[in-house]
């Protein structure tokens, strides 16, 4: 597959975690969220989402990450605290 810069199915980027992997980062300027093997992390900006940008929320602390294409929703019934949406700044 050929992904062209600034496609809108790139804007989004569904990251899943491994079964030990444990984060708490800030989301907004009064929240913070856990993300862990529960949830799944919808990384959204106007810009191309990168691999870049989830190495500088979660380092390499993540399991897998999908484009929105790729994602399959039936896979929820895994994530019982279900998507967690994070703003990508830039």
């Amino acid at each position: 597959m050929v992904i062209v810069p600034g496609r809108k199915e790139d804007s989004k980027r569904y990251v899943t975690f491994g079964q030990v992997h444990v984060h708490s980062i800030v989301t907004g300027p009064l929240t913070r969220e856990t993300f862990d093997k529960d949830c799944v992390a919808v990384l959204c900006s106007e810009r191309k989402v990168t691999r870049d940008d989830i190495f500088k929320l979660f380092g390499d602390q993540w399991c897998f990450e999908y484009t929105e294409k790729e994602f399959n929703h039936d896979d929820m019934i895994w994530f019982p605290r279900g998507f967690i949406k994070v703003q990508v700044q830039g």
